[in-house]
């Protein structure tokens, strides 16, 4: 665990997270075949809704070098990024990542992706509930934010359903890896949202519904 001076306050960044079923932890090169894995099995479920970097199917010199970054940017904390290993199996199930950090504020972007074989299990809404919590209670972010394709309708929901306020819409941001003009949906969480989606005012429950594609929560 490390701690942050900014501006305002120190913060407490977790290098490891564990919820009821899974450990999320800041990742290492022993995580090379692992994460190869994992990532070449997903391979066409991420590649419509990120970035470059998802345009062209993994290779191991190209997961090596994305884990030598990832561990770069740790230490320099310019993002962090988190590997989800199933407690049972110690099966690499996911991935999520804080970017576009700014720690005067603080404020970040979240993004993820769930291994193919356990889309519709539940991973995607545990991981992400545990990064939320992470985001606000340790790290003290005064933001979050999303960026979702508004084609990804899966994505669209999960973000309301999860406490994200829609805040606009970001014509002609990109081009996607088809080359396809896209739009993103800006959908973002302050404090005051995050307390309520863990407290509603009402008695009734915000469900937290698993989907297929939540890869769409994109950097």
């Amino acid at each position: 665990m490390a701690v942050v001076e900014h501006s305002r306050a120190a913060v407490v960044i977790p290098e490891q997270i564990e919820t009821d079923r899974f450990i999320l932890r800041r990742p290492c090169e022993a995580d090379l075949g692992s994460y190869f894995a994992a990532w070449f099995e997903t391979f066409d479920h991420i590649k419509p809704w990120f970035g470059a970097w998802a345009r062209e199917a993994p290779t191991i010199e190209k997961v090596a070098a994305s884990i030598r970054d990832a561990m770069a940017e740790w230490n320099d904390r310019k993002s962090l990024t988190y590997l989800c290993f199933d407690k049972e199996t110690g099966e690499l199930v996911g991935r999520a990542f804080f970017s576009r950090l700014d720690w005067d504020v603080p404020k970040g972007m979240l993004g993820y992706w769930v291994r193919k074989k356990y889309q519709r299990s539940g991973v995607g809404s545990e991981m992400i509930r545990a990064l939320v919590d992470a985001a606000f209670a340790q790290m003290k972010f005064n933001r979050l934010e999303l960026y979702v394709d508004p084609r990804n309708n899966p994505a669209v929901n999960f973000a309301e359903r999860l406490g994200f306020l829609y805040e606009g819409r970001i014509r002609n941001y990109s081009l996607d890896n088809f080359g396809v003009m896209r739009d993103y949906l800006v959908y973002a969480m302050t404090p005051s949202d995050f307390s309520y989606a863990v407290h509603p005012v009402s008695t009734s429950i915000i469900p937290i519904d698993s989907y297929a594609r939540m890869s769409a929560l994109v950097v």
